[in-house]
């Protein structure tokens, strides 16, 4: 193999390559940002007004760990997902129970009709996302949502990517590890979902704590070393 150092041009062929390639080499589940911080994303949805008695959408759902800890609480929660690996994985994990559905979608728009949903999660989703595939994602969930519903956005925060690249000794291929392709702060994402017709209304830096450390213990480490927090956490509506 020739050696020749380039960054990766990310399109729709290698983002599918490299995320079947993470779900052939299944990382343990404790690792999941959804299975970890699924509780702290409840909690914090409820404190900013997500309303969870009405028909919830994960938007990007994976292999279903929020759509299992909302079931869990009785909340009407399903999924869509683009990638077939992992849809077949949540179809697996639900087996029988067809209120948790995950519909495969090839593109955009997807089959689900228009104002469907009372709310929709956006789980660590937006900083993959291609920019050809950025605005017609964030106006889908517009299409989607019924009116008074809401959208919650969940990212990292300020994130230095050029920091964070790692190289391919073998081809010369330098990339992000889990293909972030672009990184939020609160007023790069107020002005993004402003422009594709959604009003913010909540836009925070916070910290999700997750299930390993606790709400306190990663609030007070934070606290104590005056670190940026870790998590972007945006809600909106359909302007």
């Amino acid at each position: 193999m020739n050696y020749h150092p380039h960054l990766v041009d990310w399109d729709r062929e290698r983002v599918s390559r490299f995320w079947a390639w993470h779900r052939g080499y299944p990382p343990v589940q404790e690792n999941l940002f959804s299975w970890q911080c699924g509780p702290a994303i409840y909690r914090k949805a409820r404190r900013l007004g997500i309303d969870f008695s009405g028909k919830i959408l994960d938007f990007g759902c994976g292999s279903g760990d929020l759509i299992a800890q909302l079931r869990q609480r009785g909340i009407d929660a399903r999924g869509i997902e683009f990638a077939p690996q992992a849809k077949a994985a949540a179809e697996a994990r639900f087996g029988q129970d067809i209120g948790a559905c995950v519909t495969e979608a090839k593109d955009l728009p997807t089959s689900f009709e228009d104002a469907s949903f009372d709310a929709v999660f956006l789980i660590e989703v937006i900083e993959h996302l291609l920019d050809e595939d950025l605005g017609p994602t964030l106006g889908e969930i517009r299409r989607l949502l019924r009116p008074g519903g809401r959208v919650m956005i969940t990212t990292p925060n300020r994130e230095p990517i050029d920091c964070h690249l790692t190289h391919c000794p073998d081809c010369g291929c330098t990339f992000h590890p889990v293909q972030h392709v672009r990184a939020f702060s609160p007023d790069t994402m107020r002005k993004l979902l402003t422009e594709h017709g959604l009003r913010p209304i909540h836009v925070l830096e916070t910290c999700l704590p997750t299930r390993t450390l606790g709400s306190r213990l990663t609030s007070l480490a934070y606290a104590v070393v005056g670190a940026t927090p870790p998590h972007l956490v945006a809600v909106a509506t359909a302007a």
